[in-house]
């Protein structure tokens, strides 16, 4: 537990329970004054005491109903709950901006309405008031703590403020105190802002990893190789202000959006003014048409809520998770690991060791229900497994040992909710086959390169310009079909296609040649003489890459661990260098190149179906139709009826965002699939 988890919810807390106090103190009082009936005095306190089961029944349900779903809908149920905290505290912020000053005299006349109808109405009154307050602090003090993941620093910041503010309220009660609440309540207002502003980026954060908010790959920085998230500083700035190691740009832009919007409004927008003297609210008029109900308004007060709770708790799943912690240190893999029975589970893994590695929970034949791909030395990461009946153990492979396991665990039970089929670890066997096809490719289209590039030379050694321009764009696209992206191909391929950023000389360096080359000599008008020899040579670098493919040479990159990362790098290599124009020397064939490179995916994708059908059919249905909406969008926006394709300076910016905002969301879908096939450290040659 830290010190630095907690204060966030100490600040929240003492807002709350102080304007829930001074409520409760405003009404003791007005009644005292007023009728000094015990009857009310004990109407006000019922009602007190619904608002809060009502509150402690919500954060039941909300922890029982959450164990209970998988890790997306534990996701989601954050996060959308997060928003629904960020919206309810900031109107808080804002309400009480506007009411502090008013606060006393407009209670006390709603008392006096009160006494008047009966002591259903106090009740009520009493009910509602304490109500709305204590729900926004359970909602917040959840969300808090699902953002930290310390329960228990969350639990003692928010008793602690808690215990301030009702200890302000009772001081100012006696008199023993004097405070300007308009602006006590301003300033909290400030570092509630900043807490809030950091709930916002982690709920946004939450619905970015099941899809529902785009821009998950979209990272504005990661400095978790450097910066060491569970050190003390950057829990307590992570706990105060949402600021983590890693966010991304719509986190960030979230963050600093809605706090620039908030202290705005707060300090340069004047508050609205409250309600004139005597102008009834809509709970008055709620609060005349049932006071008449006496007693059983006050028993359907504390029934009702009760009844709610424990019905909801009944049928939601049984199969609410547990937690345990699993150590890795040097020389054993979670020894103390334990699992009463089946359902969902949560492990806390602590990595007491000195060396970074993966720790996988899988059955005895290997087959992975949970994993953490990287934990650091003196770190500790959450690995959520749904877990049927069997027998299941750890996996450790940390860097430069051997790979250990945990002594067999015997899980008893049977879980009433539907568990996940156990997903069968990828091997390098596994993908060897869809290797072994994707070169095979590689080879048919360097050998039509080879012929393409014969008929360049051919056309450029006559002086035709128009035939020589044809004939490169007949060879560009088989290039751009090649799987060449990210330098696949290392040197060997950037004779062929590299481009002339980075070369001290540039396009006029002397070791600039291949297609690139052709391109800029072709469009800007450069001698027969000067372009005939680098288009000869570019047949010679063409067979040297396919000799090198063939070959299986090192300095050609088609190592089975790297063909999932084709599946994006593809078009994530479009995105770079092509829909931007970095790569145009000339020709405007950037949407052209992207087609081609649409249907190099498309192969790459073809090679990695059995596995992925096998995993993940329906990612594999998801990035099938991705990549049909992206050549769609692209057709329609640059292509013209007679098959000519535009270059990005032809179409309006409009179009060119509708084009990149494809784009960005296909690669959203794809950047998922080397998650699914990755081979894990433990299983690969050298992983240890």
């Amino acid at each position: 537990m830290s010190f630095s988890i907690g204060l966030p919810n100490l600040i929240i807390g003492l807002r709350e329970s102080l304007e829930a106090g001074l409520v409760i103190t405003i009404l003791l009082a007005a009644i005292r004054r007023g009728t000094g009936d015990r009857r009310d005095i004990a109407a006000i306190w019922i009602g007190v005491v619904a608002a809060l089961s009502v509150s402690i029944s919500a954060a039941v349900v909300l922890t029982a109903g959450l164990d209970a779903l998988p890790a997306t809908g534990q996701s989601i149920l954050s996060g959308l709950l997060g928003l629904l905290a960020v919206v309810l505290v900031t109107r808080m912020i804002f309400t009480m901006r506007a009411t502090a000053r008013t606060m006393k005299r407009d209670i006390t006349e709603k008392v006096t309405a009160g006494a008047q109808l009966g002591t259903a109405a106090l009740m009520l009154t009493a009910f509602t008031a304490v109500a709305r307050e204590s729900l926004e602090a359970t909602l917040f003090l959840w969300t808090a703590s699902r953002q930290t993941g310390d329960a228990s620093g969350a639990l003692v910041g928010a008793v602690v403020g808690i215990a301030l503010g009702l200890g302000l309220a009772y001081l100012l009660y006696r008199r023993a105190l004097s405070l300007n609440l308009a602006t006590f309540f301003t300033y909290t207002a400030v570092l509630l802002a900043v807490v809030i502003a950091g709930i916002l980026a982690y709920s946004i954060g939450e619905l970015q990893n099941v899809g529902w908010i785009p821009g998950r790959t979209a990272v504005a920085w990661d400095v978790s190789a450097s910066i060491d998230a569970s050190s003390w500083w950057m829990a307590i700035i992570t706990a105060l202000t949402g600021i983590a190691v890693h966010m991304t740009v719509i986190q960030v832009t979230a963050w600093v959006a809605y706090l620039v919007v908030v202290l705005w409004c707060l300090f340069r927008v004047p508050a609205s003014a409250p309600a004139a003297d005597g102008e009834p609210s809509r709970f008055d008029a709620v609060a005349r048409r049932i006071a008449g109900g006496g007693k059983v308004v006050g028993a359907l007060i504390l029934i009702v809520p009760i009844a709610i709770a424990a019905t909801v708790a009944t049928l939601l799943p049984k199969s609410v998770s547990t937690e345990s912690t699993v150590t890795v240190a040097d020389g054993s893999c979670g020894a103390d690991a334990a699992v009463t029975s089946a359902g969902a589970h949560t492990f806390t893994v602590v990595n007491k060791s000195s060396r970074t590695g993966e720790v996988t929970f899988e059955d005895v034949a290997g087959n992975i229900l949970g994993e953490i791909e990287t934990l650091a030395p003196k770190t500790s990461a959450p690995m959520h497994a749904s877990i049927p009946a069997g027998n299941f153990r750890f996996h450790c492979a940390m860097a430069g040992t051997a790979p250990a396991y945990s002594p067999v665990i015997a899980v008893s039970g049977v879980d009433d909710a539907p568990l996940p089929t156990p997903k069968a670890p990828v091997s390098d066997a596994d993908l060897q086959g869809p290797a072994d096809a994707l070169r095979a490719d590689v080879l048919t289209r360097l050998s039509a390169l080879h012929d393409a590039s014969q008929a360049l030379a051919a056309a450029v050694a006559s002086g035709d310009t128009a035939a020589a321009q044809q004939r490169w764009r007949d060879a560009i696209w088989i290039w751009q079909q090649s799987s060449a992206s990210y330098r696949a191909f290392g040197e060997l391929g950037d004779a062929v296609g590299g481009e002339p950023w980075g070369l001290p000389g540039g396009v006029d360096d002397p070791s600039f040649r291949g297609l690139r080359r052709l391109e800029y000599g072709l469009w800007n008008g450069q001698s027969t003489e000067v372009l005939a020899p680098i288009a000869a040579r570019l047949t010679t670098d063409v067979d040297a890459l396919r000799a090198a493919v063939a070959a299986h040479d090192d300095r050609v990159a088609l190592d089975p661990k790297d063909i999932p990362l084709r599946a994006h790098e593809v078009l994530e290599e479009a995105e770079r260098h092509l829909t931007n124009g970095f790569s145009d020397l000339g020709a405007g064939t950037e949407y052209f190149e992207t087609d081609a490179m649409i249907a190099n995916t498309r192969v790459v994708l073809a090679c990695l179906e059995p596995l992925l059908t096998a995993r993940a059919p329906q990612l594999l249905a998801q990035s099938q139709a991705a990549l049909d909406h992206l050549q769609q969008v692209l057709t329609a926006t640059a292509r013209t009826p007679q098959g000519t394709w535009l270059s990005r300076h032809q179409i309006s910016p409009d179009q060119r965002l509708a084009i990149n905002a494809a784009l960005s969301s296909t690669l959203e879908v794809l950047a998922q699939l080397p998650g699914v096939l990755e081979p894990p450290l433990a299983r690969t040659p050298g992983g240890n």
